[in-house]
């Protein structure tokens, strides 16, 4: 038996609703998701750690006690981990990415420097002299359970996490020069990298691992100046990548893991360059009289480079073009870090009027399930 005109034009109206529903729900999800996604720079001036969105606007001031310094986010972007002399020595401390609930982590009459998060945002590595040298410590993301990894005589330092989050890369004077160490993430099986008697070494701040983790970069000068070297997550096929006579130094991997970004004096100013991942096709970036400083910064979509020079922080597309400052001239900005773009919320779900549809957001991803309540079936769109 027929459902009649009246119960055709019913059920019509019923999935147009359904469906405009879906559509209404499915476009304040997205834009949630970009809003979250959209990535923000944080950047020291004047001993205080400002941030500000990608373009320069907003630029925030978030603390407001000298003297801050170092701030890492954590992988959610959801906190900011720092350093502050402002109870007279180096101490961490963790905020919001609002600058609200300032955290004292650390609380030790020596220095605290350096804070390192873990892939999984859980623990943070730091450096710390409270033995009487520089050892690598970790602890949990609240300040508990700190514990020494290296328990070494001499200096360890510059810890960073693998991508896995299974291994900490670190360097250390144990051999009587910089070298390039790996560890368990407990601290055990400490194995020397690159075993040379010259300088290799990366920088505090800076992530050395490739994105896969098979591979970790650094500057050596066992050639006689700075050159750019890639080797093995295990120290082997240790490779000079730059080859040049002038120095090369602080590389910076791309997101993807398919370039290489680096500060080079080979034009007789320091330029920021990049290169594929095994050296070739190296390419001025900067061409600019005024020189750059510090490590050049990847956009977390590598689609652009943060940089510095003398007159503030400069964002340039990966290929160099439209290099643009982020603040006026006669503002100072040091030390740019990238967010890394926030995951959503794992589910904001929506469901209709009439109990018919889902929709939930999954890992970024909006999927809409239609439920047939008299026959409890369901199928994704």
């Amino acid at each position: 038996m027929g459902i009649g005109l009246a119960g055709l034009k019913a059920n019509v109206e019923r999935v147009l609703r359904t469906r405009k529903l879906v559509l209404l729900v499915l476009a304040v999800v997205i834009a949630s998701a970009e809003a979250q996604a959209e990535s923000k720079i944080a950047f020291e001036r004047g001993g205080d750690i400002y941030v500000m969105n990608a373009d320069g606007s907003n630029q925030t001031r978030l603390t407001n006690q000298p003297y801050n310094s170092r701030a890492q986010w954590s992988p959610d972007a959801t906190k900011i981990a720092f350093d502050s002399t402002r109870n007279g020595n180096y101490e961490i401390y963790v905020m919001d990415a609002d600058g609200s609930n300032e955290t004292r982590l650390t609380n030790q009459p020596d220095g605290n420097y350096y804070p390192a998060w873990s892939p999984d945002g859980n623990k943070i590595a730091f450096r710390s002299f409270r033995d009487g040298n520089y050892e690598i410590y970790v602890m949990d993301a609240d300040g508990s359970n700190q514990t020494n990894l290296t328990n070494n005589s001499s200096f360890d330092q510059s810890p960073a996490w693998s991508p896995d989050g299974s291994k900490i890369a670190f360097r250390s004077f144990t051999d009587g020069s910089w070298e390039i160490y790996v560890m368990d993430a407990d601290g055990s099986n400490q194995t020397n990298l690159t075993n040379n008697p010259f300088y290799d070494v990366y920088y505090d701040g800076v992530k050395p691992w490739s994105p896969d983790g098979t591979k970790i970069a650094f500057h050596s000068e066992r050639d006689g100046n700075r050159e750019i070297y890639v080797m093995d997550a295990d120290g082997s096929n240790q490779t000079n990548l730059t080859n040049n006579p002038f120095s090369d130094q602080r590389p910076a991997w791309s997101p993807d893991g398919n370039k290489i970004a680096f500060r080079s004096f080979r034009d007789f100013n320091w330029e920021i360059y990049v290169m594929d991942a095994d050296g070739s096709n190296q390419t001025n970036l900067t061409n600019h009289y005024l020189q750059t400083y510090n490590v050049p910064r990847w956009s977390p979509d590598g689609n652009k480079i943060a940089f510095e020079r003398s007159n503030g922080i400069f964002v340039m597309n990966s290929d160099g073009s439209d290099q643009t400052p982020l603040m006026d001239s006669s503002q100072q900005g040091f030390s740019p870090e990238w967010s890394l773009e926030a995951p959503p919320p794992s589910t904001v779900p929506g469901i209709s009027p009439m109990g018919q549809v889902l929709v939930v957001l999954l890992m970024g991803s909006a999927t809409a399930f239609f439920f047939n309540r008299r026959r409890r079936t369901r199928h994704a769109c």
